[in-house]
């Protein structure tokens, strides 16, 4: 079953693909998310989704690198997420602009 949770007028603040009809929408308890790091952010990350919910699902990110959205600098945000420090290319990132995510980045080799 998937539910969608609006916030808003057609602002989707959550997609649950894993539901059953009995959870109560929002985000799932703490002993029900994956306890593996890399697996709990690439499921939290998702375009259009509140920041704010991004970073409560996956938790706090390595690393804030602030962007230039529109010649304002600091008006954007990329956080990452690495998962081996052996091997660059085993990170997930995400860009918050406005509150939203509006790009996601995975590279995530040999999961």
């Amino acid at each position: 079953m998937t539910r969608i949770g609006f916030a808003g007028t057609g602002v989707v603040a959550w997609i649950r693909a894993d539901a059953s009809a009995e959870d109560a929408p929002g985000t799932p308890p703490v002993a029900a998310r994956p306890a593996d790091r890399a697996t709990r952010v690439r499921e939290a990350l998702g375009v259009g989704k509140p920041c704010a919910a991004v970073l409560a699902e996956a938790g706090p990110a390595d690393r804030e690198e602030p962007l230039v959205v529109g010649g304002v600098a600091g008006s954007g945000t990329r956080y990452v997420y690495a998962f081996d420090p052996a091997n660059a290319n085993a990170y997930a990132a995400f860009v918050c602009v406005g509150g939203r995510v509006t790009g996601v980045e995975r590279y995530m080799t040999g999961q």
